[in-house]
């Protein structure tokens, strides 16, 4: 088996490759070179492709080429520190992030098949950026470090991104890959390359193998042919939580006056969730004349473990679906703006949902009926949009019919996260087992205090971070005179009592 790897150029409906950048890489010791437009291609065992090297096996070299373009950008990170004395630990968080540790994060799916020792030159990377960033000591506890800046350890962020970009993959559709960890799920010796083989084990060891067979198959639009639905959202001159609820609820009722009511349609649409349970409630009122209407209720139970967006696009989906037969002008009043915007996205997280809504407005467009989503406030004392918010409630009191879990793209990335948070704290946890004074004392400081860096001046903020980590002065152990805190003014207020 040998890989084509390089450089091409599309060229109307072709593709022309550059002999001259496109090498190959084969896993059989004898290998015929193979020839393109009568070129022989370079044979090689590791080859840089946008940046990341990349070979059939394990190359320490791929480890090494990341960690020596990650070393000269601590330089700037130390000038920027200038000893406590520079910019703020936020701002010197957020140049790590996207200068260094982005870096690594372009490369983590080359990375992820390397084990912790051979990454640990890429840890202690890392590990130096700490320090600058907080101005510790080099006998300070890395554990502790990553709580304070909320960093995870490069082998987690690695498998992170792995496991971020493996479900993606799979919820965008890949069939023969879903194939093989499917085999390789059940059946441990199936024969597949020792990159899968990593994959499925990482999956395993994060607790998310079943929710990626098992995830919603949700391919994306095409950017080139939008569905175009017609939104109407009202831009307000001010937040939401500023307005009088009186005000704004008069404000609406006299647009919505100002729709027809005569053989047309409105629905309130409304999704409600309460931990992993979520429903969805439609009030229809199909009108004949404006004092002559019918009203439908719907309540539906949704699967557990759903986003409010998710559940407002399943009301969206049902009133559809209730109203399609009907062949009426359509006005669908909904008060999620993150729900309206899924619909306009050309590429939105919840692709299936809306293109379900697609082909339901579709059918409806194509019987000669108009379909308009217009938003509303919530909460605001609006009557009908009340009564689909209650009737969204009510679903969730609906036991008798359990859907069982829907596995979406957004569920299985809160549940990556979630993992790799928790290895933050399980690690610092450990080191307080073990006995570690510093861990101790950090654990305490964070469960009876919270500072927020940025607010202060980054003077106080060097301060606050030493007496939150419980790094000792050198005149607190030298005998050498009293010092007052800059913070409280108080001698010797820099001890861990503080």
């Amino acid at each position: 088996m040998w890989v084509l790897i390089g450089d091409s150029e599309d060229v109307g409906m072709g593709l022309v490759i550059n002999e001259a950048k496109t090498k190959f890489q084969s896993s059989l010791r004898v290998c015929r070179a193979p020839r393109i437009n009568g070129v022989p291609i370079t044979r090689v065992p590791t080859y840089k492709y946008l940046g990341v090297q990349i070979s059939h096996k394990k190359c320490v070299q791929t480890v090494t080429h990341v960690r020596d373009i990650c070393l000269p950008r601590l330089a700037p990170l130390r000038v920027l520190a200038n000893s406590g004395r520079g910019v703020g630990i936020p701002i010197l968080r957020m140049f790590y992030i996207s200068v260094i540790r982005s870096l690594i994060d372009y490369a983590a799916i080359v990375l992820v098949q390397f084990s912790m020792t051979q990454l640990r030159p890429l840890e202690l990377i890392q590990n130096e950026a700490m320090r600058i960033i907080l101005g510790c000591p080099r006998t300070a506890k890395i554990e502790v470090l990553r709580a304070e800046l909320d960093m995870p350890s490069i082998v987690f962020r690695i498998q992170e991104i792995a496991c971020r970009a493996t479900s993606r993959l799979l919820c965008s559709g890949a069939p023969s890959f879903k194939q093989n960890l499917t085999y390789l799920h059940h059946n441990p010796r199936y024969p597949v390359t020792p990159f899968v083989k990593k994959i499925v084990s990482l999956l395993r060891s994060v607790g998310i193998m079943e929710e990626c067979l098992g995830v919603i198959t949700s391919p994306r639009q095409p950017t080139w042919r939008p569905h175009r639905v017609s939104v109407d959202i009202e831009k307000l001159t001010q937040r939401k939580s500023e307005w009088i609820p009186q005000v704004l609820r008069n404000h609406f009722l006299l647009k919505l006056s100002q729709y027809s009511h005569r053989q047309v349609i409105h629905i309130y649409c409304d999704g409600s969730v309460d931990g992993s349970k979520s429903g969805c409630g439609v009030l229809i009122r199909d009108y004949t004349t404006p004092d002559q209407y019918t009203d439908t209720e719907v309540t539906r139970r949704l699967p557990h473990h759903l986003s409010s967006t998710r559940a407002e696009l399943y009301a969206i989906l049902q009133a559809l679906h209730t109203v399609i037969a009907l062949n009426k002008d359509v006005y669908i009043f909904v008060d999620s703006q993150a729900a309206l915007y899924e619909l306009l996205s050309t590429s939105p997280c919840d692709c299936d949902l809306v293109n379900k809504c697609f082909v339901a407005i579709d059918g409806l467009e194509q019987s000669g009926a108009r379909v308009q989503f217009v938003w509303i406030p919530s909460h605001v004392g609006i009557k009908f949009n009340e009564r689909a918010d209650f009737l969204a409630r009510q679903a969730l009191q609906d036991d008798t019919v359990d859907p069982g879990a829907e596995y979406t793209l957004g569920y299985i990335r809160n549940k990556i996260k979630t993992y790799v948070s928790n290895t933050i704290t399980d690690q610092l946890e450990h080191c307080c087992i073990i006995g570690s004074t510093s861990s101790r004392h950090y654990v305490d400081i964070i469960h009876n205090s919270h500072h927020t860096y940025g607010r202060h001046s980054a003077l106080y903020d060097v301060t606050a971070m030493r007496l939150r980590l419980g790094y000792k002065y050198y005149w607190e152990v030298s005998g050498s005179p009293a010092v007052s805190c800059t913070l409280c003014h108080q001698p010797r207020g820099h001890s861990l009592k503080h």
